[in-house]
């Protein structure tokens, strides 16, 4: 019974080898694999992971192998996948591919770990002395690690000792979360030698292109305008296969409903409901009664968005402040289809975190002035100066950058509108406002701290206004009303930025990215807020990035 008992110990036991070996056999090197019988369509990933589809049902499942022993396991259902699917391919999916293999491992090892095995090999020992004198052992698994834990003038001394280790049984001198992860890593670096960078390339491209087996087409149109717009940031190009799949069980629609510009009120129900599954029939009523507006927004509003183009009502629908409102009445303007989308998507953005609800009614008149104004400016020149440059919007970019103008004054100095005022009278009236503020401005704060970044050292072209004489000289030589953000760099809510390049020369302003210490772009402005060069657009960025990459260090 002694020996029986032994063998049956010494059996429960695994080297790191044999664990590779069970990677192998359980089809880990076979990165993506296709199967189809009678009745299903799968894609194996890694082994371990499968995607399945009824074909009479047509319902899509998520299944995962778990080993039971060395040689045999079962295939258990789960809800969510470990890593990205991407429905159109990206260099990106080469690097979640490599995330499947490594959860693969993982996965693997877990579940030998959880079937009663144990992990068994050496350990190298080494002896930490720390900066203030005390010493300490430590053991780990790959030696060439040992460097990662260095820091500050700790020494490590190699022992030239080896001790065994019995995962998850016996270790010494390192946790056994340590442990496991070196554990995974050296089986992973294994496994990589034999599969390569380019099998792995090869792979997320093969899965993009099975995982279209996998969905509905009609129900993809559907999640596609619900949920994704390019003008927005989130191309339909960015989707992932387990982002759909949730939308097919959670939204159903009736055939031949076309929501027109409320599919991304359609795509909120799934933000605003974590839970719970939805049936539309395509009414204005139905929606509107199963979803919240933080700010309020009347039926009629809402009805009168079905008729509006899908990406302003995109950008509406990311705006989680109190100009929601004002927008959503905006967008009612008749005008507004006289305009490019990218116009009014600016005008958007300027309005999302510019806006007093006392001064609703006047912030849309001045809208609606410069919407009559401008009402045949498209149909004269067009949008893109297409003989010039492709690029080339500075027209549109500068009769945007004064209705912005014209709402910090409206904002900022609080003048009486009339009724009657037209365009050409608040922007007179902003104008001469700036004029004032740059001769009777007073300092509440004199200074204020910035970022602490020494620009003269990164780029002698950019200079931080950190002092309210700077923000006046340069609302003095760039002509426009940069010294009313004062308050705002005093508290640390805004950046102002002057930048030169070349002939040019522009003001860059940041505005502070809610509950973070980063930055995001707010604008760019030339003399007289005339629209600049893409050239010193791209730089403002480049200053953008740079900033907020030093703030996060």
């Amino acid at each position: 019974m002694h020996v029986i008992n032994e063998w049956t110990c010494s059996s429960k036991i695994l080297s790191l080898h044999d664990i590779f070996k069970i990677c192998q056999k359980s089809g880990v090197f076979r990165l993506v694999k296709n199967e189809e019988d009678d009745n299903h369509i799968r894609i194996i990933i890694c082994g371990t992971y499968r995607i399945q589809k009824n074909k009479k049902s047509g319902k899509v499942s998520m299944w995962c192998y778990k080993l039971k022993d060395k040689d045999h396991g079962v295939w258990y259902r789960r809800n969510f996948l470990p890593s990205n699917v991407h429905l159109f391919w990206s260099r990106r999916a080469a690097f979640d591919m490599d995330d499947w293999l490594r959860n693969a491992i993982k996965y693997i090892i877990k579940s030998l770990i959880e079937a009663g095995f144990s992990i068994d090999d050496k350990l190298y020992l080494y002896r930490i002395r720390a900066s203030n004198g005390k010493s300490a052992f430590i053991s780990t698994l790959i030696p060439s690690s040992v460097d990662e834990h260095s820091y500050h003038n700790d020494l490590f001394h190699s022992l030239g000792k080896i001790a065994s280790f019995n995962y998850p049984n016996k270790v010494q001198h390192i946790s056994k979360h340590e442990l496991l992860e070196e554990i995974e890593k050296k089986i992973y670096n294994r496994v990589y030698k034999v599969i390569g960078v380019d099998n792995e390339f090869n792979a997320s491209k093969a899965l993009s292109k099975s995982i279209w087996m996998m969905v509905d087409k009609t129900i993809f149109t559907k999640y596609a305008r619900a949920s994704h717009c390019s003008m927005t940031y989130n191309s339909v190009r960015q989707a992932m296969f387990e982002d759909y799949l949730d939308f097919s069980k959670r939204i159903c629609i009736a055939d031949g409903a076309d929501f027109g510009g409320l599919w991304p009120m359609v795509g909120s129900l799934r933000r605003q409901h974590k839970t719970g599954r939805f049936t539309l029939s395509g009414k204005s009523k139905e929606l509107f009664e199963q979803l919240s507006f933080p700010y309020g927004i009347s039926y009629a509003d809402f009805k009168h968005l079905r008729h509006t183009r899908l990406s302003l009502v995109s950008a509406l629908n990311n705006n989680h402040h109190e100009s929601f409102k004002v927008i959503s009445r905006l967008l009612r303007n008749p005008l507004v289809k006289n305009y490019p989308t990218q116009v009014i998507y600016w005008i958007i953005d300027y309005l999302e975190g510019r806006y007093y609800s006392e001064r609703e009614n006047d912030i849309y008149r001045v809208c609606s002035k410069w919407l009559e104004y401008h009402r045949d400016l498209f149909k004269n020149i067009g949008f893109r100066k297409h003989h010039i440059e492709p690029w080339d919007t500075s027209r549109w970019e500068m009769e945007k950058n004064q209705l912005c103008h014209a709402i910090d004054w409206l904002l900022n100095a609080e003048p009486i509108i009339h009724k009657n005022q037209e365009w050409p009278s608040f922007w007179r009236l902003s104008d001469e406002w700036t004029q004032q503020l740059r001769e009777n401005a007073t300092a509440v704060i004199k200074e204020w701290k910035g970022t602490g970044i020494n620009w003269q050292t990164i780029d002698d072209s950019s200079s931080e206004l950190i002092t309210f004489d700077d923000l006046c000289n340069e609302g003095q030589e760039m002509e426009h009303c940069v010294a009313s953000y004062a308050h705002w760099c005093a508290s640390g809510k805004y950046l102002a930025i002057s930048v030169s390049m070349d002939d040019e020369r522009a003001t860059l302003g940041l505005s502070r990215t809610e509950h973070d210490v980063t930055y995001q772009f707010d604008q760019m402005r030339g003399i007289r807020n005339q629209a600049v060069s893409r050239n010193m657009l791209n730089k403002g960025k480049q200053i953008l990035k740079f900033i907020n990459t030093s703030l996060k260090n």
